[in-house]
């Protein structure tokens, strides 16, 4: 005899991807030229965002987007001409005497992934908590959030959409001047700084310092005038005269940026571990999230973005 046991199930579904709708979005869009290609379009998107604290602003395939956040004025074309003057004196160094002249679009029409991508700009400015599930020795595993751009079939349309996740992260709770200061080797500059992997404090980019160019004293000024961020200004201003300024290379770029120590954040790696006084295998182990936690931690999220 056979007996047919049927067991009903409900289907359960942890979606991390989320629709968006903008509203009546203030949106402006223009082309450069002579036309820019796409390193340096993200380049000057970001130095746009800069210029605008109202404003996030993208490249996308010659074409630059610019939304003005909720309440705020977008600025006129006087506004983003002398903007983008100020962005080619701040990198004439780089790029030499090279000027740009804007083409408007008339009527913008964005893309739904032109619409999410300028979403998830606005979401990464949104200041989210960073609960601490470990700490030893100043290393501490946060919960963090990460978020990027996409697009979904809805009802037989395409849709902006954001993937908003929950990671971990590993990270040591000073900054690279605190653990600099206090490193039993630090007058063995060279050997304690060259190929740590570090993060910019301020934009979360990680990279690894490839040189040390001198001392703060030597350079702080030029760098004061050509620094963007509040938190590598505030740097360069506070840091000792003798302290070394540092060369970082971030991602595949060859450039190197030049960075006060107050600035960066080392990462705690494998093979940095020790530097640390921490076992990394622990740390690993904190590092992992339950089922149940990622659920609790993205409904806080959805609420929240």
């Amino acid at each position: 005899m056979t007996t047919q046991v049927q067991v009903q199930t409900s289907p359960r579904f942890l979606s991390e991807i989320f629709p968006l709708t903008i509203s009546q979005p203030n949106l402006i869009c223009f082309r450069l030229t002579p036309e820019v290609e796409r390193q340096e379009g993200n380049r000057l998107a970001f130095r746009f965002s800069r210029q605008f604290p109202d404003l996030v602003a993208i490249w996308k395939k010659s074409y630059f987007w610019i939304l003005a956040k909720p309440g705020s004025t977008m600025p006129d074309k006087a506004e983003l001409k002398k903007a983008l003057e100020n962005i080619q004196e701040e990198l004439k160094d780089e790029i030499g005497d090279r000027y740009w002249s804007f083409q408007w679009v008339r009527e913008p029409k964005a893309t739904p992934l032109i619409i999410a991508q300028l979403a998830v700009q606005v979401l990464r400015e949104t200041k989210f908590q960073q609960p601490v599930v470990f700490s030893d020795k100043g290393v501490e595993v946060r919960r963090e959030v990460d978020i990027w751009s996409e697009t979904i079939e809805l009802d037989g349309k395409l849709q902006p959409a954001v993937t908003i996740t929950v990671r971990s992260s590993i990270l040591y709770k000073g900054n690279l001047a605190d653990f600099y200061n206090n490193h039993p080797f630090r007058q063995n500059t060279q050997e304690l700084l060259i190929g740590l992997k570090v993060q910019n404090i301020e934009s979360g980019g990680s990279g690894t310092i490839s040189a040390i160019v001198g001392k703060i004293g030597e350079h702080r000024e030029k760098l004061i005038a050509k620094a963007t961020g509040a938190v590598s200004k505030q740097a360069l201003r506070d840091s000792p005269d003798n302290q070394p300024l540092v060369g970082v290379q971030f991602g595949k770029n060859g450039k190197q940026y030049h960075y006060a120590m107050a600035a960066l954040r080392p990462c705690v790696t494998p093979e940095t571990a020790a530097s640390f006084e921490v076992e990394y295998g622990k740390l690993i182990e904190k590092t992992k999230i339950s089922h149940e936690e990622r659920k609790k931690t993205i409904k806080l999220l959805q609420g929240n973005s």
